[in-house]
């Protein structure tokens, strides 16, 4: 019986001994995290969660954003941005460009807002269509015409690129371009004969006001009020200007000689009315 047992005991010997000699089992793969291709023996790199960091950079940029209460009356542009800051207690940074210096931004009443969305704010219910008047071209003496054409205006604030958020800002105005000045009326001369009306005994003084006067009631521009000179030898008055001005002068000098016709204590008292001659 002792030699099965060690016989038995040999073989168990060799069969361990093999099973020592062979490789060990290679250790499991790693397995791969999603969207990456991950090596062998690499680590695979920690989780981010881009949502959350969205969420956190806008949370940080309302905290640096601090509501504010405005109280601003309306004014020019600089106004506002000298308030903003006053009541932001902090620089609020604006490139203003040549075009909208002159850009009147309306009241603002506001109280714990944030500086972006008043901006957007200010910038939506700017939109509004403008008229503008343009005048027709019109001969001598033609009374003016008009053509009246309707614009978008609006203006917006938005940041400027490439800046960290809210820190500089950049205004752009649309509005229809301004026009330009009206070619100036060409100038030329009227004569007009008051010989008679000096005859029936009417000063040049009073014929200058009934004028002037006329001129007036009409708001006529010193550019359009016409110069008069009065040749006392030839009893001629000359008028040099251009329009509406020279054109009420025969109208005057008519009624005026209608008047001197029947003028008591006149040269020409009770004939007829003395005649003007007309102007060349």
């Amino acid at each position: 019986m002792k030699p099965l047992h060690l016989a038995a005991c040999a073989g168990l010997l060799v069969l361990a001994g093999s099973a020592l000699a062979q490789d060990p089992a290679p250790p499991p793969a790693p397995q791969p995290v999603e969207g990456r291709i991950i090596l062998v023996g690499e680590k695979p790199a920690p989780h981010v969660d881009q949502a959350q960091q969205i969420r956190d950079y806008a949370a940080a940029q309302r905290a640096k954003d601090k509501p504010f209460s405005l109280s601003f009356p309306g004014g020019p542009v600089q106004a506002f941005i000298e308030a903003v800051e006053k009541a932001r207690g902090e620089p609020f940074n604006v490139i203003v460009p040549d075009s909208a210096q002159d850009l009147v931004i309306p009241p603002v009443n506001v109280k714990e807002v944030r500086l972006q969305p008043l901006l957007t704010a200010l910038s939506s219910t700017s939109a509004q269509q403008v008229a503008v008047r343009t005048e027709n071209t019109r001969g001598p003496g033609m009374p003016p015409s008009f053509n009246v054409n309707y614009h978008d205006s609006s203006f917006i604030f938005t940041p400027a690129g490439g800046a960290e958020e809210g820190n500089l800002w950049q205004l752009q105005v649309s509005r229809a371009a301004p026009l330009p000045p009206a070619p100036a009326e060409p100038r030329h001369a009227t004569f007009h004969s008051i010989k008679p009306l000096l005859a029936a005994g009417m000063k040049v003084e009073d014929l200058v006001t009934v004028l002037k006067t006329t001129w007036s009631m009409l708001k006529l521009s010193d550019q359009e009020i016409p110069e008069l000179k009065v040749h006392e030898e030839t009893g001629i008055l000359i008028a040099v200007g251009s329009g509406e001005g020279l054109s009420m002068i025969s109208s005057v000098l008519q009624m005026a000689g209608q008047g001197a016709g029947g003028m008591p204590g006149a040269a020409g008292a009770g004939r007829a009315p003395v005649p003007i001659t007309p102007a060349k």
